[in-house]
Order: structure tokens, then C-alpha cells, then sequence
């Protein structure tokens, strides 16, 4: 069986401040999963604020130029995406499969730091008997059995090799318990 998975990486490096979540948690779109630390961010956020501030009220009494205002205005605006950096959040509903860090470690711009199962679908290899194999079709509606969980789900055939493959030892012996 096989989820989408989705990697959950930094844009910055720095240091993991806190994790909300653990592997085997679900998760929800949005939610918080993790923030860095960003010191020196939330300081520029805090000086870039301070001077747009500053600048919007001079601004408005015509005592400074539009390009000084545009200027603090961009800086504002950029550190406000740096500091949105900060705090990672899921981008799906899911399942955390992996944390490869712990709190206090630092991670690297592009390192994965989590990922996520999508688990609304879910591809799903199953072998069929040669002399079953006439009875499918693509898109066909199929009923499976996951005894894991003592639950039925309903899948559809989205694709059948064109070559037969070597089926697993333990895949022909529960196939022959089942017939």
C-alpha cells in the first residue's frame, strides 16, 4: 500500500523551537505543526514594522518622498513573509508518518523535517490469479478486505501490467487459502 506523501521542509535554516505534532498523529489542513526559532527575523520584522510606521505617518503629511514610503513599505511587507516562515503548517489532512528532528536541532533550508500521508487515497498492489485476470477491467469496481483493521473498502482499477510479475511467495499461498 502506497499514500501520497508530502515532505514538510523549512524555507530557512534555524533552530526546531517546538513541535506540536508526533509521528502517528493526524493532522488537519493548517495546523501548526512546528515553529524555528528566527530571532534575528522577528527582530528585522520588528525594526521593518517600526519604520513603516514611522514612514506611513510622515508620508501622510507629505514630508517624505513616495519611493522612501514604497522602500519601507517592500521591506515590511517582505519581512512579514519571513516571519510567516517560521511557524510550519500541514498543507493537507494526514497521518505524520516521519520526524527525522527533535526540538533544539537545526535545520536546513530544503531539509525535510516531516512527512505527511495523504491518506484519501491510497494505491494499493494486489496480484490476481492468471485465471481471474479475464474478469477485470480498468476502472472497475473492486471490494477489498484489510483484516488489520477487520474493515471492507470499495477501489477502482486504475491500471493492469501488461507483463505478468513475480508473485510473492506469501501472495500465492494466501491466494490459495482464500479460493
Amino acid at each position: 500500500m502506497e499514500a501520497v506523501e508530502i515532505n514538510i521542509a523549512p524555507k530557512i535554516t534555524d533552530n526546531i523551537v517546538k513541535f506540536y505534532v508526533k509521528e502517528g498523529d493526524k493532522v488537519t489542513k493548517d495546523q501548526i505543526l512546528l515553529e524555528l526559532d528566527g530571532k534575528d527575523i522577528i527582530a528585522a520584522y520588528n525594526y521593518a514594522q517600526t519604520e513603516f510606521d514611522r514612514t506611513s505617518e510622515i508620508y501622510k503629511r507629505n514630508a517624505t518622498s513616495k519611493q522612501n514610503y514604497d522602500t519601507k513599505k517592500y521591506k515590511y511587507d517582505d519581512a512579514i513573509i519571513k516571519k510567516d516562515w517560521l511557524v510550519l503548517k500541514s498543507p493537507i489532512n494526514g497521518k505524520i508518518l516521519y520526524k527525522y528532528y527533535n526540538e533544539g536541532e537545526m535545520v536546513t533550508i530544503g531539509k525535510k523535517i516531516l512527512t505527511i500521508a495523504d491518506l484519501k487515497e491510497i494505491d494499493v498492489r494486489v496480484y490476481i490469479p492468471h485465471n481471474k485476470i479475464a474478469s477485470i477491467n480498468i476502472n472497475g469496481k473492486v471490494i477489498g478486505y484489510l483484516p488489520e483493521i477487520n474493515k471492507n473498502f470499495t477501489g477502482y482499477i486504475y491500471t493492469i501490467n501488461d507483463e505478468a510479475e513475480f508473485t510473492p511467495r506469501m501472495c500465492k499461498q494466501e491466494m490459495k487459502e482464500s479460493d
